[in-house]
């Protein structure tokens, strides 16, 4: 009986024709160019938004506070002042102090040491 109905129908349980081999291939070509295309727009616009913040972290023009506040340190560090009213501290630009350091680390090295002071 099941199958009286199927050859009525002209259904042989199986499709009597092949696919289109073309029209898949056609189809997935379309598909890997459309992702393709996805991927390099994504990939262009991710690389946009780096370089921009890039600039707007780095490159863009300092803030004109940042820049006053920069100044003014740089002129408090490099200054030469008093810095207590007996007038034994001072305040001297690092630089300056590292070659005063050196200074008499040099001339200590260069005095001879007496035999008095080797003796005690």
């Amino acid at each position: 009986m099941m199958n009286e109905t199927h050859t009525e129908h002209g259904s042989a349980g199986y499709e009597k024709k092949d696919v289109n081999v073309r029209a898949v291939i056609l189809a997935a070509a379309v598909i890997v160019v459309i992702i393709v295309v996805s991927l390099v727009f994504v990939d262009q616009y991710v690389i946009y938004q780096n370089e921009q913040a890039i600039y707007e972290n780095r490159l863009q023009p300092d803030n004109p506070q940042l820049l006053e506040l920069r100044q003014y340190e740089d002129a408090e560090l490099n200054a030469c002042k008093l810095l207590d009213s007996t007038g034994m501290w001072y305040q001297i630009p690092i630089e300056r102090a590292m070659e005063l350091v050196a200074q008499e680390r040099k001339d200590n090295q260069q005095t001879p040491i007496s035999t008095k002071t080797a003796r005690q």
